[in-house]
């Protein structure tokens, strides 16, 4: 199984857990202190951004850049929103995934 695949069976779990839940959000359950699906969506998290973080960066000094902005693909870059989406999830991990304003 790939990162990518086991990253996403986590989520999946976790999306399971708070369905059975009946919540939108870990921080809506009452049994989320010790959720062992939270706490391994979260170390998940952790890992994906990691591995986003390093492909990203290797993408870069491959093309001799020091940021994405001056990449003439920003906006049609698919490994660029696969790292916005691992930031996005890390900046909301405590919610399980779900990011409540």
């Amino acid at each position: 199984m790939s990162r990518d695949d086991s990253f996403k069976e986590v989520l999946r779990e976790l999306k399971e857990c708070q369905a059975k839940h009946q919540v939108t959000s870990c921080f809506l359950c009452d049994k989320a202190m010790d959720c062992d699906k939270k706490g391994d969506f979260e170390d998940s998290v952790m890992r994906n951004l990691d591995a986003k973080i390093h492909s990203l960066q290797d993408c870069q000094r491959e093309r001799n850049i020091r940021s994405c902005s001056v990449c003439k693909e920003l906006l049609n870059c698919e490994l660029r929103n696969t790292y916005v989406d691992a930031v996005y999830l890390s900046m909301n991990k405590g919610s399980g995934g779900s990011f409540e304003f």
